[in-house]
């Protein structure tokens, strides 16, 4: 077996809309609409900088059904860049991706390979010594084990098997092609490419079993570098990994902590933050959720200016040397009450998610807002879920908890 160098991504969800930001005014919609297809063209350049000999694409190149031909030849454009420098491509299909959802076959470039979903097809780099397993999914829900269908390894190869899968248990994504990390582990694959969950996650090392994550961040909840791994192989055996950052917009989390009077060092403490995130985005603008978690007087304090306050972040965020734009900012207050609240203001706060009177009034107030919410709504919001849902024992639940967390005193 030769010496060679490898790239696998995964979950490129080309042409995806970047959620929870159609409603803000401000937003960079342009920059955002256009990050997808940026981290491709960044992944497609790191592979030709590098010199990769071929690159794998574990599932989920696609979103689902193009919207118009664009996405297609755009990926094709993209994938001609890399034939032209001499670097084969393989891809499998995912749910996203399935092959019941691309209504539209374009024309392949030279050295690209789309694996069908036939089991056990095999492609031989007999140059680099390298043979390549993979299997696309038919349609979007594949509840079958198809790690076990895989041909087995081709002897005095180094056998790479590509896999959209989140593996058996311990994972928020949906269980498609659900299989045990000890049936990849025993397979006899030297290197197993997998795709579906959207963090970058080494299940095992040699054989490898390896998540690279997604490319580029869509939401609040995708937050960190995004990208690719890159694997170095010398004369059978995986001597070198590293997870590459891809993406063309960072999404990140910010949380402040205000307690014992510190509310007036707010500011500064978000420009330290701003300065860390920004520098570790290295260059790329960041879309950032901001949580003030403050605590007794300080939480009296931010509450009644809350909305200045969020005014001032927005204002600092905009004067910095990167660009960074906020998705969101959000009070967390707690309190510790100095004395017990009657018994029966108490009760009526606990009672109220159960009280069938009061969630019909809030059903009464709150009804026609309901019907005027989009269709889809950003689903890291569980109030306006529920909102959307008629779920108004959620609702009524968070009216208590709010008003009972604002007022002086503890339960009884």
């Amino acid at each position: 077996m030769s010496n060679f160098k490898f790239l696998h991504a995964a979950d490129i969800h080309l042409d995806s809309p970047l959620l929870g930001l159609g409603s803000r005014t401000d937003a960079p919609v342009d920059r955002i609409r256009a990050a997808t297809r940026e981290a491709l063209k960044n992944l497609v350049q790191f592979a030709i900088d590098e010199a990769v000999d071929f690159v794998v694409v574990a599932g989920d190149l696609y979103d689902g059904t193009w919207k118009d031909m664009k996405t297609g030849i755009f990926a094709m454009q993209q994938f001609a860049r890399l034939g032209h420098a001499g670097i084969r491509t393989f891809v499998i299909l995912g749910n996203h991706d399935a092959e019941s959802k691309l209504t539209v076959d374009l024309p392949k470039p030279d050295g690209v390979h789309f694996f069908g979903s036939a089991a056990g097809e095999v492609v031989t780099i007999a140059d680099l010594g390298v043979a390549v397993h993979g299997r696309s999914f038919k349609t979007a829900a594949v509840l079958d084990n198809l790690a076990i269908e895989y041909a087995p390894p081709v002897p005095d190869m180094f056998n790479i098997a590509m896999l959209h899968t989140a593996l058996e248990g311990g994972h928020e994504h949906a269980p498609y092609a659900p299989c045990r990390l000890v049936e990849l582990q025993t397979s006899g694959h030297d290197y197993w490419a997998l795709g579906h969950v959207h963090d970058h996650i080494v299940h095992n090392e040699h054989p490898h079993v390896v998540h690279p994550g997604n490319v580029q961040g869509r939401h609040a909840r995708e937050t960190g570098p995004k990208g690719a791994v890159l694997v170095q192989v010398e004369d059978g055996v995986v001597t070198g990994m590293r997870h590459v950052p891809l993406d063309d917009v960072r999404w990140e989390h910010m949380t402040i902590v205000v307690a014992d009077g510190a509310a007036g060092t707010l500011h500064d403490v978000f420009r330290d933050k701003l300065d860390v995130i920004t520098r570790e985005a290295g260059g790329r603008p960041v879309i950032a959720r901001v949580t003030i978690d403050a605590r007794n007087a300080d939480a009296d304090e931010i509450a009644v200016m809350m909305d200045a306050v969020e005014t001032d972040l927005r204002a600092i965020a905009a004067q910095a040397a990167d660009a960074v734009w906020l998705e969101k900012v959000r009070l967390k207050a707690s309190r510790s009450a100095p004395a017990a609240l009657p018994k029966a203001i108490a009760d009526l706060i606990d009672g109220g998610a159960d009280d069938a009177t009061a969630r019909d009034a809030l059903r009464a107030a709150l009804q026609p807002l309901a019907d005027k919410l989009p269709a889809k709504l950003d689903e890291d919001d569980p109030l306006l879920v529920a909102l959307q849902t008629g779920d108004w024992g959620v609702l009524a639940a968070a009216a208590s908890e709010t008003i009972g967390a604002r007022l002086p005193g503890e339960r009884p």
